[in-house]
């Protein structure tokens, strides 16, 4: 579902930049949530690259894209990395 989902937010049809993002950072917290830790960092550094390129480093949807990432770090007990 996640695949088709980005599939469609991926389009160049689709005139809302932040859905890729959004879509990724929920992509990786459902795999971190199913003990799949490094697909979900994946996705979540994917979604922090996009928000970077999109709205820079001080904004608020980097800030979230930061947090998910040093979530999935937390229960992937990495805690300096956290």
């Amino acid at each position: 579902i996640f695949g088709q989902a980005l599939k469609a937010a991926r389009d160049p049809a689709n005139e809302n930049p932040d859905l890729a993002p959004r879509i990724l950072i929920s992509m990786g917290e459902a795999q971190s949530s199913l003990d799949q830790y490094a697909a979900g960092q994946k996705s979540i550094r994917a979604a922090l690259a996009l928000r970077r390129a999109q709205h820079g480093d001080n904004s608020p949807e980097t800030a979230r894209a930061l947090e998910a990432r040093g979530l999935n770090r937390h229960v992937a007990g990495e805690f300096p990395a956290a």
